[in-house]
């Protein structure tokens, strides 16, 4: 299950950079997928 939820991390990370120089929302998505990622790794040390 976690290995999924990184994987879909993943993918967006790869999405969000090839949207990244005309999205100029970039900077809010990336720490969303920051907080995503940072909750996964809480989750899998636990």
């Amino acid at each position: 299950m976690l290995f999924e939820e990184c994987q879909s991390i993943e993918q967006t990370v790869r999405s969000s950079d090839i949207q990244l120089g005309t999205n100029l929302e970039a900077p809010s998505r990336s720490s969303e997928l920051a907080d995503r990622t940072n909750r996964s790794i809480d989750r899998l040390e636990r």
